[in-house]
C-alpha cells in the first residue's frame, strides 16, 4: 500500500484515527499495530510515533468518536430556509449516525483496560456536552420557535431522547427502529390521529384547547361538521402547530 503523503502532526493523528475506527469495528481489539498502520498509509514505526501502544490509539478513537463538536458543526450545516420536518429529520440522522458509530465501536472492542477521566470530570463534560448539542438543535429549529407548543430546548431533548432510545441495542435489543424521517413525523404529529369524527372524543377533547387556535367556534356546532378544520384538525400537531 502506498504511504500517505506527509502531514502536520495533528492531521496525521486524526488521518490514523480515522483509519482506525473502521478496523476496529471489524477486528475489535485484535487488530494489530501493522493492520492499522497499512490502513492509514504509514509505517508501523510512524504508528508507534504517534501513538506509544495500541491501547492509546484505541482510546484516542472513542474520544474522537464521543467528541460532540462534530455532531454541532452538523447541526450548524443544516439549511435554515428547509421546512421544519426536513430540517429535524437531518437533525435525527445525523444523531442517529453518531449513535450507530459509538455502539458499534463499543460492541467491537469491549470494555478494555480502564481509562475514564475522574467521575466527576465526565459526568461535567457529559453536561456541557448535553447542552451544547440541545443548544445546537434549537438553532436548527430556530425559525420555527414560535409555531411550537412546547420550548425548543424541550423539543430538542424530546428528539435527542427518542433518537438514543429507538437505536441504542440495550435499549432496543430488536434492532429496528423508525427511520428518521419517520421519527420526526411521530414527534411533530404524535401517534393518535387527530380525526374528531371519527376518533375517540374522550381522548381528544382534553386537547382541543391545545390543538384548535380558535376554540369558540365550537359553541356554533358543537358536532363540528361543518368546518373541515374540525373534522381533522389540519396543520396542528402533538409538538408542533403546524404539519
Amino acid at each position: 500500500m502506498p504511504r500517505a503523503a506527509a502531514l502536520p502532526p495533528e492531521e496525521r493523528r486524526a488521518a490514523i484515527i480515522a483509519a482506525a475506527e473502521p478496523l476496529l469495528v471489524a477486528l475489535g481489539r485484535d487488530v494489530s499495530t501493522r493492520q492499522l498502520a497499512a490502513a492509514a498509509g504509514v509505517a508501523e514505526g510512524t504508528l508507534f510515533r504517534v501513538f506509544r501502544t495500541k491501547e492509546e490509539l484505541i482510546h484516542a478513537t472513542i474520544a474522537s468518536l464521543v467528541d460532540i463538536a462534530p455532531a454541532v458543526a452538523a447541526m450548524q450545516r443544516i439549511d435554515r430556509t428547509a421546512p421544519l420536518s426536513h430540517r429535524l429529520t437531518e437533525v435525527a440522522t445525523a444523531l442517529r449516525s453518531r449513535i450507530d458509530r459509538i455502539t458499534a465501536l463499543f460492541g467491537a472492542i469491549g470494555p478494555g483496560p480502564h481509562h475514564a477521566e475522574p467521575h466527576s470530570d465526565f459526568v461535567e463534560k457529559r453536561r456541557r456536552d448535553s447542552a451544547q448539542l440541545v443548544q445546537a438543535i434549537v438553532e436548527v429549529i430556530g425559525p420555527d420557535a414560535d409555531r411550537l407548543r412546547v420550548p425548543p430546548a424541550e423539543a430538542a431533548r424530546l428528539l435527542s431522547a427518542l433518537v438514543f432510545t429507538t437505536r441504542h441495542p440495550v435499549l432496543n435489543p430488536e434492532g429496528t427502529s423508525p427511520d428518521p424521517a419517520h421519527l420526526v413525523d411521530l414527534l411533530l404529529h404524535g401517534i393518535v390521529s387527530l380525526d374528531l369524527e371519527f376518533g375517540d372524543p374522550d381522548l381528544i377533547a382534553p386537547d382541543l384547547a391545545l390543538l384548535d387556535p380558535d376554540p369558540d367556534r365550537h359553541r356554533h356546532d358543537p358536532d363540528h361538521r361543518n368546518d373541515p378544520h374540525d373534522r381533522h384538525v389540519h396543520g396542528y400537531s402533538a409538538v408542533g402547530k403546524d404539519a
